[in-house]
Formats: structure tokens, C-alpha cells, sequence
């Protein structure tokens, strides 16, 4: 690869940080960088919160070559983000969180990939490794050459770390700032549906989704709050101006599945209106469960099931309530 295209670096790296965790950004920053030469990469470290840690950020990476560090306010892992897309001058751009790091060799790899095709964004495969060092999982993308089928089902793989994405794709785009539910997947929706997406993408790992218990830069939120800003983005995409296939109906009704399960026994009446609405673009279409297929044998739709489950999510709810005050 050349290092430059018109004095641009190749590859962008955003790294939203609230300054109070420097052990693992410092590892996400050599992560970022160690793979590449000298003018190829710039890494974009963007304090968002505890700004006073602003000075210490900087004297600690001013000698660090293609590493700056600024701040956004006011708070939001989104604003942070976009701040720091603002300020990319690159080729190519990647978002990653300040406790997740990358695997040198094959984060070069997806993007030495991805500059050689047609393709306007990438996703590679993930580890989940915990603080302890016990792996516990992986997570690859849907093997589909469709981005709507593979980002909309309810298995998608959205987390940033995952992916890359040209420069030029995401011109005029930004991560929605007004919603700090679910972003990671709202953003992959809100792109989804500006315009017909060009995929690459692979089961090779490229980082590690680290498990830990130190704060969290996204705000902990309910599954009510989250399946409502999930299913809102799923909907937009069914005017999708490419045209909506059978395979993608049936993505995003799976996706819808899953936001209806995890909002239903919080509200029933808004998520059954959502449900009546699935049932018209895929009357077919059932969540991924043995509990509803053997409803569905029985001629007993997913929504009907769902409220004869009700009951006992609201008597599980008010013992939790009870005994863990939650």
C-alpha cells in the first residue's frame, strides 16, 4: 500500500476515551499503530467527559507519532465519535473504544482489503477475551453478500471494532448524537438505509471485545429503551431505496423479532402494533424459538404468544422488584 494519497494518511483510527482508564488506551493506541509505518496512520483520541484530564492526555502522547488528542463536549460516546470523524484526514476510517484493542497484522489486512476493492465498508470477525484472560466467545459476520441482510438480522455483528469503513462513504454522515441507545447498531441501520452499500467482510479476527469491570463508555440503558431505537431503525429501512428482497423482509423481520421478545412484557400495546405491522411485509416470518414454532404449528401467531407469556414476566418482574429492589 502507499502510505499516502494526496499527503492523506490510509487509516484513521477514533478513539473515544473519558481519561480514566489509560492502561487499556494505551494498549488500544499501540494496537492502532504498531502494524503500520510512519505517516500511514493517524490515531484520534477524543476525551469526551473529565476533561480535566485534557493536559495529561496530551504531554503523555505529544511525542507519539501520528497520535492527537483532542476533546468534544458536551458528553456522548456519539458526539465524541463524530468529533473525531470531523477531524480524520484519511483514506480509510475506524471507530474503537478505548478498552477494545486490535490485532496488528489483521487489521492492516482488512484494510489493505478493503482500499483494493469496490466495497464501501468492511467487517472482520471479533474475540470476547475478559479480564482474567478467559476467552469466551467469538462473533463473525452474517456470510451474506447482502449489508441489509447481514446487519439487520437479529445475530448481526455491529460492534465498531469489527469494522472499516472509505472515508468517501461516510461523507456527510454522522453518528446520531440525540440517541445514546444502542448506537453501535443504529449507526450500521442509519447508513443501511441512505443508499445501496458495496460489503466486504470475513471470519478472520481482527480484535478483542474486552470484558471487564472498570466504566463503560456507552450509558447502561433498558432493553425497552433499546429495542424501541432498534426496531425505529429497522422500520426505515423497508422504504429502502434498493429495493426490499424477500431475503432482506426476512432480515428485518428477525431483527424486529428480537426487539419485540425483549420490549413486549414493558409495553404490550405499543409492541403489538409493531408486531401487526411485521405481519404485513412477512406474514410468514416467526422469532428464531422452539416456544413460538411449536405456537406457530399449533396455528397460534407470536403475537398471541406473547401475551400469554405476559403474566409471567410481570410476576417476574415484581419479584425481582421485590427481592432486588430492580
Amino acid at each position: 500500500m502507499k502510505s499516502t494519497v494526496a499527503n492523506r494518511p490510509i487509516l484513521s483510527v477514533v478513539i473515544p476515551t473519558i481519561g480514566d482508564r489509560n492502561q487499556l488506551l494505551d494498549r488500544a493506541v499501540l494496537s492502532a499503530t504498531r502494524a503500520w509505518n510512519t505517516g500511514e496512520v493517524e490515531v484520534i483520541i477524543v476525551l469526551n467527559r473529565n476533561l480535566s484530564a485534557l493536559p495529561l492526555l496530551i504531554e503523555k502522547y505529544k511525542n507519539t507519532s501520528g497520535v492527537q488528542v483532542i476533546m468534544s463536549d458536551p458528553p456522548g460516546v456519539s458526539i465524541a465519535r463524530n468529533v473525531g470523524l470531523e477531524k480524520a484526514a484519511s483514506q480509510l476510517v475506524r471507530f474503537l473504544d478505548d478498552d477494545d484493542y486490535l490485532y496488528e497484522t489483521a487489521a492492516v489486512k482488512q484494510c489493505k482489503k478493503l482500499l483494493d476493492s469496490d466495497a464501501d465498508f468492511s467487517s472482520f470477525a471479533i474475540e470476547i477475551i475478559d479480564e482474567r484472560g478467559i476467552k469466551s466467545g467469538r462473533r463473525q459476520p452474517i456470510q451474506t453478500d447482502d449489508p441489509v441482510v447481514g446487519l439487520a438480522a437479529s445475530n448481526r455483528l455491529q460492534l465498531p471494532l469489527s469494522f472499516v469503513y472509505k472515508h468517501s462513504f461516510l461523507e456527510g454522515r454522522k453518528w446520531d448524537e440525540s440517541n445514546s441507545l444502542a448506537e453501535d447498531t443504529i449507526w450500521l441501520l442509519s447508513l443501511l438505509a441512505s443508499r445501496e452499500c458495496r460489503w466486504q467482510h470475513s471470519s478472520e479476527v481482527v480484535g478483542v471485545w474486552y470484558q471487564h469491570s472498570k466504566s463503560r463508555l456507552s450509558r447502561l440503558y433498558s432493553s425497552s429503551e433499546s429495542a424501541i431505537a432498534v426496531a425505529d431503525s429497522l422500520l426505515r429501512l423497508l422504504p429502502y431505496s434498493g429495493g426490499v428482497t424477500e431475503e432482506r423482509k426476512c432480515a428485518i423481520a428477525d431483527g424486529l423479532w428480537a426487539c419485540i421478545i425483549a420490549g413486549f412484557k414493558f409495553k404490550p400495546v405499543y409492541w403489538t402494533k409493531i408486531s401487526l405491522t411485521l405481519r404485513q411485509f412477512a406474514p410468514l416470518s416467526i422469532p428464531d424459538s422452539r416456544f413460538y414454532k411449536l405456537l406457530w404449528s399449533l396455528k397460534v401467531s407470536p403475537v398471541v404468544g406473547n401475551w400469554i407469556l405476559l403474566p409471567f414476566f410481570l410476576a417476574l418482574r415484581m419479584y425481582r422488584s421485590l427481592r432486588y429492589g430492580q
